[in-house]
């Protein structure tokens, strides 16, 4: 068995096992864990110096370079490489379901949609809490998957990452509600003068682009995302309608289509 399908079938037995868990007791583990944990995940985060000079110590940094994450010193916050582990295992809806178990407190926007070529096409937003509620983040990851591929049922999709000649020039900034105050900016061409030499035209592209503000707690219910979405004509062409598309029939969750450009890019506004 692969390295992803192993990951798919690891995803669908803790998906089920979910399920039956909000079934027996009517909450979700996440509501449960938040219950308990929330005081405390706040104290911790009032002590965030602390836990930033633990989080950034040699064997920690060493660690987290090694599942694909690294601190920016001048942003301070974490991101992820293009060539990290993660890339190798996609997505599967089993992750968001499991969320908690995995120390994520999140929200999440899948927006699904058929390209050419009965390709189908996953671009995820997400942003709240991460390692046990010790950061506040965000990520945009693109995923696809061939019709017939999937490991369960239509509730239970796996995703590959997208290949490299379909990365996107993305971007996101993430802004507390209550304040006003921009949390993080990140962008696919935040480092793309690293990768140019390994990846040449791609460099400034992504399948999935991420920051974890270590120390920082702002509930999720008062973050909002802006995401701007950029394509080549090519992509424009295939995929740019059918997004929208998608995008409209959500728009009902706080989503909106903030534009769409002459110059091939939509912005996604998402409360």
């Amino acid at each position: 068995m692969s390295a992803t399908n192993s990951a798919a079938y690891l995803f669908g037995l803790t998906g089920n096992a979910a399920s039956m868990y909000i079934e027996k007791t009517g909450k979700t583990l996440g509501e449960t864990m938040s219950e308990a944990a929330e005081g405390t995940i706040r104290d911790l985060c009032g002590i965030k110096g602390a836990i930033k000079y633990a989080a950034n110590t040699a064997a920690v940094y060493e660690l987290a370079r090694a599942l694909g994450f690294i601190y920016d010193e001048n942003e301070d916050l974490y991101y992820t490489r293009k060539d990290s582990l993660q890339y190798l295992f996609g997505f599967n809806d089993g992750i968001d379901l499991n969320e908690y178990m995995l120390g994520m407190n999140l929200n999440a926007l899948s927006i699904e949609f058929q390209g050419e070529g009965g390709r189908y096409w996953r671009l995820e937003l997400w942003n709240g809490q991460y390692g046990l509620g010790l950061a506040t983040g965000a990520e945009i990851g693109l995923y696809e998957r061939k019709t017939g591929e999937s490991i369960d049922s239509e509730e239970l999709k796996h995703y590959r990452s997208a290949e490299r000649e379909d990365w996107l020039d993305m971007s996101f900034t993430l802004i507390d509600k209550k304040t006003g105050a921009t949390i993080m900016e990140r962008s696919s061409h935040d480092y793309e003068r690293y990768y140019e030499e390994e990846y040449g035209e791609y460099a400034g592209k992504d399948w999935w682009i991420t920051g974890y503000k270590l120390g920082e707690y702002i509930p999720k219910e008062d973050i909002r995302m802006e995401a701007d979405i950029y394509f080549t004509k090519s992509q424009w062409e295939s995929m740019s309608e059918d997004m929208l598309n998608a995008i409209k029939r959500i728009r009902g969750r706080g989503v909106s289509v903030e534009s769409v450009d002459s110059e091939l890019m939509i912005t996604i506004g998402w409360n």
